[in-house]
């Protein structure tokens, strides 16, 4: 009897042990498979969503999942322009975090979070009490950030428009293409001045306007493309000079390999950003080394022109003083001769590379591109 005792005690105890050893084998290779989840886009914590309101005067810490090892940047911005961003590297387990700068009450803003040609995106986020007179304290009209100047629309997606009046003031909408009103609507404000009305879907075409009007003020977003129009109806486009300052958002712009641009009209001045990165500022001039033949009429870095008056005709090396460039990230951007030939903007060689401490870094993928019909700066 006893060692039948003995016998079923440790049989018990073999059979607990070999539960518990297949229980938590199970809980860790769920855990493996969770953790080792391939995240192939960049995602934001729930807890970010249109419309939302944060404190004013506290630290905005954001975070979400992204593939693992990638650099994103978060960047906040009001008007086209980024008043506070970070940059992140995504940990192995996908996860990252990052703290952007307190600000005044103030909005509406747009949260972005970019990684290459991924993009997240949180739109009219205020920040501070939701009282009219913070939401829009000069009583004119605002805008939710989905609408800017050149944006894309669907054709047949019906228009959704929000935003910001005086409180119980009727606000006028009109869609216009070449001064015929295409549709309009009328929509009166709440008591807290908010607003939205919905307009019907267009064909593909444009440029439109939007025009907005409530007696008293008057705000116009122009042009606005719906669907795959033609770029030759984009004349009102022009290069402006806030494409060339670091602070301007170009994440909207397609993505280009600089010696791959044929399907680009030629004749048509050409806009190029990249953000080139340096562990510390270069204490020696760099020098960019272009092909035989380039197209590049000017260069600017970190939004200022590079004067180099040894530039020849067919200059293959381009010296840049060591002043113009810092620790971090730095702009480059470039524009081409009016008549540019869209078959080799960097020359006839395709080849576009950084020269620093006698090592080549290739810098011809992944321009940030603006094609316009108008006149270049």
């Amino acid at each position: 009897m006893r060692f039948n005792r003995v016998v079923k005690s440790k049989g018990v105890s073999w059979v607990k042990r070999a539960l518990i050893s297949l229980a938590l084998g199970g809980l860790l290779g769920v855990s493996s498979q969770i953790n080792a989840a391939d995240v192939g886009s960049v995602e934001l914590s729930a807890s970010f969503v249109d419309g939302m309101t944060l404190p004013a005067y506290k630290s905005i810490e954001v975070s979400g999942r992204a593939p693992q090892g990638h650099t994103l940047d978060v960047k906040l911005i009001r008007n086209n322009a980024t008043v506070t961003m970070a940059r992140v590297t995504v940990k192995s387990d996908s996860n990252w975090h990052v703290s952007l700068n307190p600000q005044s009450p103030s909005g509406p803003y747009q949260l972005k979070v970019i990684d290459n040609k991924r993009l997240a995106v949180v739109n009219d986020i205020y920040i501070g009490p939701k009282t009219s007179k913070l939401r829009n304290p000069d009583g004119g009209i605002i805008l939710s950030t989905l609408f800017s100047d050149d944006m894309h629309l669907q054709p047949g997606e019906e228009i959704k428009v929000s935003g910001f009046t005086e409180p119980r003031s009727s606000l006028d909408i009109k869609l216009i293409k070449n001064k015929t009103t295409h549709t309009m609507a009328r929509v009166q404000a709440a008591s807290d001045g908010q607003w939205q009305v919905t307009m019907p879907a267009q064909s593909a075409g444009g440029p439109f306007q939007l025009v907005f009007s409530n007696g008293s003020h008057k705000k116009v977003v122009s042009g606005i493309i719906i669907g795959q129009a033609d770029v030759k109806e984009r004349g009102s486009n022009p290069i402006k000079n806030e494409f060339l300052e670091p602070e301007f958002d170009d994440s909207s712009w397609p993505l280009a390999n600089l010696s791959s641009l044929e399907n680009l009209p030629s004749n048509q001045p050409l806009l190029v950003r990249k953000y080139v990165n340096f562990a510390s500022a270069p204490s020696k001039a760099i020098r960019f080394n272009l092909g035989d033949n380039h197209q590049v009429k000017q260069i600017y870095i970190n939004g200022k022109l590079l004067d180099d008056k040894s530039w020849p005709k067919k200059s293959l090396i381009i010296n840049v003083p060591s002043s113009m460039l810092q620790s971090g990230p730095n702009l480059v951007a470039m524009i081409s001769k009016e008549d540019w030939d869209n078959t080799r903007f960097i020359g006839t060689t395709g080849r576009f590379s950084l020269s620093i401490n006698n090592h080549d870094l290739d810098l011809k993928s992944n321009w940030r591109v603006f094609n316009s019909p108008a006149e270049a700066l």
